[in-house]
């Protein structure tokens, strides 16, 4: 559950700094967490499930002063 834990918040930092640095997005208006086995879209049991569940999700904050 570690390992996937920490493979989920890599996965989500890669595409939130991929983000500010090809569209510059301001950084601080993004915040990611890793989903992990915590929150899964589909079964792990086959391998189109696990690949679902390879995902990121990146919400973006209009007003980070509200937050």
């Amino acid at each position: 559950r570690d390992l996937n834990m920490g493979l989920s918040k890599e996965r989500a930092d890669s595409v939130k700094n991929y983000l500010v640095e090809k569209f510059h997005f301001p950084s601080t208006r993004m915040r990611t967490i890793g989903n992990g086995p915590d929150h899964p879209l589909d079964d792990n049991g086959t391998p189109e499930g696990r690949e679902k569940n390879r995902r990121t999700d990146i919400k973006v904050y209009p007003n980070p002063a509200k937050q």
